[in-house]
C-alpha cells in the first residue's frame, strides 16, 4: 500500500470513530434528560394552535390603493413541547389584494 493510500485509509477510519463517538454522546445525552414533569416545570404549548388565534380581524381597509386587514399570529416557540416552550401572539397588517384600478372602501374599484 502507499504512503497516501495509508493515509487516506487511516483518515477515513478516525472520522468514522469520531462520527460514532459523536452519535453515542447524542444518545446518551437524550436518555439521560429528565422530562419536563420529572423537573416540575410545565410545558407551555405543544402546537401553534394552543396559543390562542390565527388568522385576520377587522374590517378590510384600503391602503396604498390595495386592500389590507389585520392579521394575528399566534405561535408555539422556544421548542414545541419542550419545558422552554412558550407562547408568542403578534399582530400586523396584510395586503390582501392588489387594485389595478384603486380601492375604495375596503374594496378594490372595477
Amino acid at each position: 500500500m502507499s504512503y497516501s493510500k495509508t493515509v487516506i485509509v487511516v483518515t477515513s477510519i478516525l472520522l468514522a470513530i469520531i462520527v460514532l463517538g459523536l452519535i453515542l454522546l447524542v444518545v446518551s445525552q437524550a436518555a439521560n434528560e429528565a422530562t419536563c414533569e420529572e423537573l416540575g416545570l410545565p410545558v407551555t404549548c405543544t402546537t401553534d394552535a394552543q396559543c390562542g388565534p390565527t388568522g385576520f380581524f377587522g374590517q378590510p381597509y384600503c391602503k396604498d390603493g390595495n386592500v389590507w386587514q389585520g392579521f394575528y399570529q399566534s405561535s408555539c416557540r422556544g421548542g414545541a413541547g419542550t419545558c422552554d416552550s412558550y407562547c408568542e401572539s403578534t399582530q400586523a397588517e396584510r395586503e390582501i389584494a392588489v387594485c389595478p384600478r384603486g380601492c375604495s372602501q375596503g374594496r378594490c374599484v372595477d
